[in-house]
């Protein structure tokens, strides 16, 4: 990589069908609780509005220039109530989504709007990233080869049972580093991120209450050590006697709740989710990050107080080759958000870390998801997780005119499957607040006024000519935010990323305590957990015997049925 017509007026009919996505039948079976099946998310149902088929254009897109200032996207339109085919979205001049739906480009004739007419492109609202630590994403990848970790302090500073991981993070030194890593998220379409850190201009950092570009709300309360066990990394088991705990008048005086708890998979990792719970720190406000250590009843907890929890498979895959129990969270009726954590152990961008959520779903779930709802876990789960969803996370008339288009590729028909496939280079434009951040370059010398303070990309991305709204942003170029990150990780690469952290669950075997597992379906062990299916006490779908569990598989109220398959793990 050399940088690190007018649409025919739109039907009133609105013809809605059950769309069958990802193995998810559109009318459920009842419930079986026999072990031998893998269970679905809630059922669902995704409609299919179909409004006046758009004309073929020239190129991805065709740009019909306004007067007004405002814009109307046209295409396959991802909604709350379904997907527009041929719908649009408008979004006014004061950066806000206007309209949706089949009359957008009656509207958009009507108020003077640009319209910008992508037959095939997939018009999502902007990528929501519930975590990060964009601090930290100017490392490559680190490395610790087939050594699997129990907790996080582990990998962090070492243990008398494993080694640091190596080469050990270290943390940017320089706002450069920030905006480079703030770039990289919005080549993928993300608008939004709780990370921990951020950088004035692209994205809105919900965490940051000077960096939320515009945004009328409090911040996430992000809170990476909520044990204060930064230094001291003491494991405690039946005790919670850390070196200090969140203090719950401090730690929920804010829109949302953002602490990592319960990052591993041995008792002192589910040790931490009991103690921020006794401190009354397990609450609606709460978005709580990983949660990979806990059980049937901690997932009954979360529900019932309608608390929310943040996914990064990479990261758990890699470091602990487990991860957090979301079919079972999804079934207990608690909201899941997918993120990124960092690029020391995580996913580069949201697309990486949807793909890596893609592959796990169909390895290892039996598809448990159907795209759609892994669609919804980058959109507007975040902003529900957040407390953010009367803003932005979905495309909705009074919410933030964030928006990301994706351009399906050849004979793609799902356009939630486009979403997930996309790479970078698929990403037709990004707009945060109606404003253009990135996006093909023919656009931006089309759209009035667009190419002010936005350039080409050097040599394009992967092949495709792309601009960037730099010197808007960032008051620089992009060369000299290139020239200021000689060594930081790079934007994109045009298929896998160099040194990307594995996807695949994996444990080596340890003598006397773990008998280990490959993550690979196999026809006699199909969710790959290293329990064949005929010991498997919920077989398609991915329970591994955890050191927390005491050599058993999850099974919280002993009814031989594993709590990644019971309706009700602890009634």
């Amino acid at each position: 990589m050399s940088a690190p017509l007018r649409p025919h007026a739109a039907a009133p009919l609105l013809l809605a069908a059950l769309l069958t996505l990802a193995g998810c039948a559109a009318t459920p079976p009842e419930e079986d609780t026999s072990p031998a099946k893998p269970r679905k998310a809630p059922p669902h149902t995704t409609h299919i509005f179909q409004c006046t088929p758009l004309p073929a254009v020239a190129g991805n897109c065709q740009v019909i220039p306004g007067s007004s200032g405002a814009l109307a996207l046209l295409g396959q339109v991802l909604a709350p109530d379904g997907v527009y085919r041929g719908g649009g979205v408008l979004i006014g001049t004061d950066g806000k989504i206007a309209a949706v739906g089949c009359d957008v480009a009656d509207q958009a004739l009507t108020q003077g709007a640009t319209q910008i007419i992508c037959p095939t492109g997939v018009i999502s609202p902007g990528l929501i990233n519930a975590h990060d630590h964009i601090t930290y994403d100017w490392n490559p990848p680190s490395q610790w080869g087939q050594e699997r970790y129990e907790r996080r302090n582990q990998w962090r500073k070492g243990s008398p049972e494993h080694k640091p991981i190596s080469p050990t993070p270290m943390a940017a030194k320089s706002s450069e580093q920030w905006a480079w890593a703030e770039v990289r998220q919005v080549l993928s379409g993300t608008t939004s991120i709780a990370g921990s850190g951020g950088n004035p201009g692209f994205l809105r950092n919900l965490d940051k209450a000077d960096l939320m570009e515009g945004l009328s709300a409090d911040i996430a309360n992000y809170s990476t050590f909520p044990l204060g066990d930064a230094q001291d990394v003491t494991p405690h088991v039946g005790d919670c006697a850390y070196p200090r705990i969140d203090d719950p008048d401090t730690a929920l005086s804010h829109q949302s709740y953002l602490p990592h708890v319960g990052e591993g998979i041995d008792a002192a990792a589910h040790n931490e989710i009991r103690c921020l719970d006794q401190q009354g720190l397990i609450t609606a406000k709460g978005a709580y990050i990983h949660t990979v250590a806990a059980d049937g009843a901690d997932g009954d907890r979360l529900a019932q107080r309608h608390a929310a929890v943040v996914w990064s498979p990479r990261s758990n895959l890699s470091l602990y080759g487990n991860t957090a129990p979301v079919t079972r969270y999804s079934r207990q009726g608690v909201t899941v958000a997918l993120a990124t954590d960092w690029t020391p152990s995580g996913s580069m961008n949201l697309l990486r870390e949807l793909k890596c959520a893609d592959r796990y779903n169909r390895n290892n779930l039996s598809r448990f998801y159907a795209d759609d709802q892994l669609w919804r876990m980058v959109t507007a789960n975040p902003a529900d997780a957040l407390h953010l969803g009367d803003q932005i996370g979905r495309l909705k008339p009074g919410l933030q005119g964030d928006v990301a288009v994706y351009l399906a590729k050849d004979g793609a028909a799902d356009p939630y499957r486009t979403v997930i496939d996309a790479n970078v280079e698929d990403v037709a434009l990004v707009l945060r607040g109606g404003q253009p951040l990135y996006g093909d370059s023919p656009l931006f010398a089309q759209v009035p006024g667009w190419n002010t303070g936005c350039e080409a990309l050097p040599g394009g991305v992967n092949g495709a000519d792309k601009s960037l709204c730099v010197a808007r942003e960032l008051k620089e170029s992009f060369a000299a935010l290139q020239a200021h990150n000689p060594h930081s990780y790079p934007l994109f690469f045009p298929g896998v990323p160099d040194g990307e952290p594995s996807c695949i669950p994996f444990r080596p075997a340890v003598e006397g305590k773990e008998s280990g597992y490959g993550g690979l379906p196999s026809p006699t062990d199909r969710d790959g957990d290293g329990v064949p299916d005929d010991q498997d006490n919920c077989p398609a779908l991915f329970n591994p015997i955890r050191p927390m569990d005491n050599g058993v598989q999850a099974d919280c109220n002993h009814n031989g049925i594993g709590d990644a398959c019971d309706p009700t793990p602890c009634p």
